[in-house]
């Protein structure tokens, strides 16, 4: 059995130990489960002032099955069980002290641990390590439009979304802020398959497994989705740094955590050394 599903298993049992060791003078009894009583009192407990009188007939049969059930299977591994089976004394007063030592640790580390990654630092790592950051998927740079297949000048959005003109990218912001349901159109930044892919239907070609440079169309019963591809890297290629950041952040930042545990630890140690908290009895 393990620890986390013992921990549950004996909580409700000294819960329901407690309140059932043998008949209680004066109590009506409700159930028996071998040596163990459910009284009208515990009952009493559990039905919600507000429950109508079907709902409470309802709750109270659903406990005592329950409770019934419960209870015979408790005693029958408490009869095939051995007593050192049944000693759960050690493995609990282990499990609480590794509670306690956790929750200590993480307040010390909510309270020490610098959670801001300075940039520089990421480049750094990313510099030291780039064969640890090669694409799973392809990444791209690229421009989209989607937008209903009725509107007006669709031939010339084609033309601005694959021109290097200022002057046509400006007019393509200017006509997207106005007549269409969703665009993208940074292509000075990375993007990844499942950023984009969700927006197009399942024949887009960000879905093929050889993406090309260039333009695409895609249409639907209602909508046109329109991509320019600026830029490609495919699988297996360098990650830009833009796109593995956010890792490279999370696993600095558990590094900082590793070593400020290793030093807490130990400056603990040595300050229950000096304070004579620990000592050492050679036989």
């Amino acid at each position: 059995m393990k620890l986390s599903s013992l921990i549950i298993f004996l909580s409700i049992y000294f819960i329901a130990a407690s309140c059932n060791l043998g008949p209680v003078k004066d109590e009506v009894r409700v159930a028996r489960a071998y040596d163990k009583y459910l009284y009208k009192s515990d009952l009493d407990k559990i039905v919600p002032v507000t429950a109508s009188i079907a709902d409470s007939t309802r709750i109270v049969d659903k406990y005592i099955n329950n409770w019934l059930h419960y209870n015979v299977l408790i005693s029958q591994a408490e009869l095939n069980l051995s007593n050192d089976q049944l000693d759960f004394e050690e493995k609990l007063e282990q499990y609480k002290n590794s509670l306690i030592i956790y929750a200590y640790e993480q307040a010390l580390i909510d309270e020490k641990l610098q959670v801001d990654v300075a940039f520089l630092s990421i480049i750094n790592y990313y510099d030291g390590n780039k064969e640890n950051f090669l694409l799973r998927e392809p990444a791209f740079k690229l421009r989209y439009i989607k937008l209903l297949n009725d509107s007006p000048e669709l031939s010339q959005i084609e033309k601005w979304i694959r021109s290097d003109d200022e002057g046509d990218i400006e007019e393509l912001h200017y006509y997207c802020e106005d007549n269409v349901a969703k665009y993208f159109l940074n292509d000075s930044i990375w993007v990844t398959p499942k950023e984009i892919k969700k927006e197009l239907p399942e024949s887009g070609f960000i879905n093929r497994s050889d993406p090309q440079l260039g333009f695409a169309k895609i249409l639907d019963e209602t909508f046109t989705y329109l991509i320019f591809v600026k830029e490609v890297l495919k699988v297996g290629e360098q990650a830009p740094i833009d796109l593995v950041k956010e890792d490279i952040s999370a696993i600095i930042l558990n590094k900082r955590k590793m070593e400020l545990l290793k030093k807490m630890r130990k400056d603990i140690y040595s300050d229950a050394m000096r304070k004579k908290k620990i000592e050492l009895f050679h036989n």
